[in-house]
């Protein structure tokens, strides 16, 4: 092979490493995301569209007649020349049902008023409600209606104060309302055009405008210039404050206060059984890493130097791991441990790429990746495991349900390389060599990722099984709880889809199919939370009952859940400033916002996961440790600390809520 073709391959493969280490990339395919894009409902979930009648009226329900109303106004935002602000009277209603399928309607009297990103704010809405009340959401038929517009995410914490307020018998007072969006512990993320809103908020009569903390200053649309909103609220006769989180904000809404938990400030401890096997597991992939290394030393001195800049990279992640296990955080030197070994795979994978490339041309290459294939025998056999273990307390459960994630994410990382293969077998004519380098080196990460999935995935129950009491779990309420996990999963899916990868498609001019391809290799959370939307329906269909295949859904939507939260708070929220490659955040405008997110967040997880007390499952403590640490890091590290606080939260809650811990006091 000519030297030019061995520096143009390994060119290709040093392009896919450099986004792989900035953003984990994986684009898919268009047909996977057309159907992800074009299905808006959720199996076993009534997701619907209603529109009111002329007269305002909306169409009957099949409730029980116990029906509980709350009528808030929602601030919104109208750019144009000049941009202006209005509010919209939205009436949410809980109304007691009978039927054992959770509803959630959406009803709206002007075209293009609402949208997904209102959807996902409603389901945020009963999904966090219910779970700070301890109520069963399949108990209730859930209405959001308007006669106007409505900004969707910016409407998510006075949605959610209103929900609670329906569910509670109480009024959201009638000179009030806010701005903010909700994030999955009831932290309230920063929105835009403040200024423009209070003229709104004026406008129907308010006085008590709520605004989220650390916007005091924020942009007016119209002068482009900062500006004191609690200042410009005095001169239009309002009073403006900020507030944290949706505690705060139940308080100066409605006149009373939410329950709450007391926080205690001891860290968590794993039990000792726990942290030996963290770090055992730990030592595992740190040896895995080792060889992987080692094979890495074996290839040619210029591959080496052409790949010595990531593999450094991966070097310090792996002391890193090294230094936490000597400190004993076994949890942190696990998950260190895991993205080492899980990089090193990927360089190791490019260097065998290239050199069986040169020696045997594509057919070497091929030959190399179908030795890959064999992780689809794995899943199989994983997915078989699962079904057949057996738990037995609540904190199995959750072992279980964080397995069935990883199982999920790793079906369709597999569903994405065959479907690459399949792709390039029709249109193998229509690529130059560097092109179906790229695509060839996918199909083989695709197949990397699913199967160091599948190892974790049998870590979860080998660490975090056998711990807590025998506890007798309703399969019904399993069902219940995937409806209302999977209808905010999708949700909020839908939301980042259609409103910020879409305007991100109308900002560069290309059509939305491209963005969301692109968009797989501008973060690695949409790329997990899409593999696993596709991987969860391949996976239902080895279920023949809606209650077996429960866990798997709690499981893959729960996760999802908090990817999607995630991007949303990152995309639309913070206000971040990225890299020249626009991978990485390096900075965060909105600093005050992501302070409060986080130190709520750190609470709000220590709270539940003494909420659980000697019950509580191993792995919120997992996440709540490494997101201790992560949040001291630089900007892309804190908002993966704030994912990891919401999964210690969204994990322990699930378990609190399954043994009846959970509610008003």
């Amino acid at each position: 092979m000519k030297k030019v073709t061995k520096m143009l391959s390994i060119s290709v493969i040093i392009c896919l490493i450099t986004l792989l280490f900035s953003s984990c990339c994986c684009p898919p395919c268009n047909n996977l995301l057309q159907q992800t894009a074009t299905d808006d409902t959720t199996p076993g979930t009534d997701v619907s569209q209603k529109t009111p009648s002329a007269s305002g009226e909306t169409p009957a329900t099949t409730g029980t007649g116990e029906e509980k109303e709350v009528k808030v106004d929602a601030l919104y935002y109208l750019g144009g020349n000049p941009p202006s602000g209005g509010s919209s009277e939205v009436i949410i209603k809980a109304e007691k049902k009978t039927s054992e399928k959770l509803k959630v309607s959406f009803g709206e009297s002007e075209a293009g008023g609402t949208g997904n990103m209102w959807r996902s704010s409603g389901w945020m809405a009963v999904v966090l409600a219910n779970m700070l009340l301890g109520k069963d959401a399949t108990d209730y038929e859930f209405s959001f209606d308007t006669g106007g517009r409505i900004d969707g995410p910016s409407a998510g914490c006075l949605m959610t104060v209103g929900t609670l307020a329906a569910l509670r018998g109480q009024q959201v007072k009638e000179d009030a309302t806010m701005t903010g969006t909700i994030n999955p512990d009831g932290t309230i993320g920063p929105v835009g055009g403040i200024p423009q809103k209070l003229y709104g908020a004026q406008k129907k009569g308010k006085t008590l405008v709520l605004i989220p903390a650390g916007q005091r200053y924020s942009i007016d649309m119209g002068t482009k210039a900062s500006v004191d909103v609690i200042e410009k609220g005095k001169k239009l006769g309002l009073e403006v404050k900020e507030v944290s989180n949706v505690y705060e904000a139940y308080k100066l809404l409605t006149g009373d206060s939410l329950p709450q938990m007391e926080v205690s400030d001891t860290p968590p401890q794993l039990p000792s059984k726990a942290f030996d096997r963290f770090k055992g597991r730990a030592k595992e992939w740190y040896s895995r890493y080792k060889k992987l290394k080692g094979e890495y030393k074996s290839f040619p001195k210029d591959y080496q130097t052409y790949f010595s800049g990531f593999a450094g990279m991966v070097d310090e992640l792996a002391q890193k791991a090294d230094n936490a296990l000597s400190q004993g955080m076994a949890s942190v030197a696990y998950d260190r441990a895991t993205g080492a070994t899980v990089q090193m795979d990927a360089i190791v994978l490019a260097m065998n790429m290239i050199q069986r490339y040169q020696n045997s041309g594509f057919d070497g290459a091929v030959s190399y990746l179908e030795s890959k294939e064999s992780v689809k025998t794995e899943l199989s056999a994983a997915m078989d495991n699962l079904k057949a273990e057996d738990v037995e307390s609540t904190s199995d459960y959750v072992a279980l349900f964080e397995a069935y994630s990883k199982l999920t994410m790793a079906e369709g990382f597999i569903l994405l390389a065959d479907d690459k293969i399949s792709v390039l077998q029709k249109n193998a004519g229509s690529y130059d060599e560097s092109q179906l380098m790229e695509e060839l080196y996918y199909v083989g990460y695709y197949y990397c990722c699913a199967s160091a999935l599948l190892t974790i995935a049998k870590d979860c129950l080998d660490i975090a099984k056998d711990f807590g009491s025998p506890a007798t779990v309703n399969n019904e309420d399993l069902v219940k709880l995937g409806e209302i996990m999977a209808g905010a999963a999708k949700a909020n899916m839908s939301y980042f889809e259609s409103t910020i990868v879409d305007e991100y498609a109308k900002s560069a001019g290309v059509h939305s199919d491209v963005m969301k391809y692109n968009f797989m290799k501008l973060d690695s959370r949409y790329m997990m939370a899409f593999a696993s939307t596709c991987g969860v329906e391949l996976m239902k269909k080895e279920f023949s009952e809606t209650a077996e295949s429960a866990p798997m859904v709690i499981g893959e939507a729960s996760s999802t859940y908090t990817l999607s939260a995630q991007l949303i708070a990152k995309f639309y929220s913070l206000d971040p400033q990225f890299d020249k490659n626009y991978t990485q955040v390096v900075s965060i405008k909105n600093e005050r916002a992501l302070a409060n997110m986080l130190n709520f967040a750190d609470k709000r997880a220590l709270s539940l996961i003494h909420l659980n007390g000697e019950e509580n499952s191993v792995l919120p403590i997992c996440y709540y440790e490494n997101a201790s640490l992560l949040r001291q890091g630089n900007s892309e590290e804190q908002i993966e600390a704030l994912g990891y606080y919401w999964r210690s939260t969204i994990l322990s809650e699930i378990q609190a809520y399954m043994s009846g811990k959970l509610g008003e006091n």
